[in-house]
């Protein structure tokens, strides 16, 4: 696994919907980034990237400040997405874009801070505090192929 560096915010929308035909942008809109790592076909490629890895994904568990969070993708990097989130809420890491994780985790959370869901864009796994926003993604995910294939 690559360091973790690329992570999009995402703010999730689907707690009291079923996912049905939603793609991943109608759950989880984006917030704009500002950097240009974040254009340019990553999310469509990443999004292409998980569908294909589909089969060696799981969701799973990891604990950070005594709190669960899931994560859907390849359990083999568990340990590793583990100790680059925990350090990132400890200020050793840094990443391109700020993420919230960090006082949602600490109970510090402020009005205007949205993004509740994650997603890293260059190792291709999404992670939040919602374990219903992580299994709703992976329909929508489904969905979002389809959607793409027919453009």
């Amino acid at each position: 696994m690559r360091s973790m560096y690329i992570i999009q915010r995402c703010e999730y929308k689907g707690k009291d919907k079923t996912v049905g035909t939603s793609i991943v942008s109608d759950f989880y809109p984006q917030d704009y980034m500002g950097s240009a790592e974040f254009e340019f076909g990553a999310k469509p490629s990443s999004l292409r990237k998980m569908y294909e890895e589909a089969k060696s994904y799981d969701i799973f568990k990891i604990f950070l400040l005594g709190q669960t969070v899931w994560v859907w993708g390849n359990p083999t990097n568990a340990e590793d997405i583990t100790k680059q989130l925990g350090d990132y809420i400890t200020d050793k890491k840094r990443l391109k874009e700020y993420i919230s994780l960090p006082e949602i985790l600490k109970g510090e959370k402020k009005s205007y801070q949205r993004d509740d869901f994650w997603w890293d864009l260059e190792n291709h796994f999404v992670f939040s505090l919602d374990e219903k926003a992580v299994r709703d993604f992976q329909l929508c995910l489904v969905n979002s192929i389809i959607h793409m294939d027919k453009k």
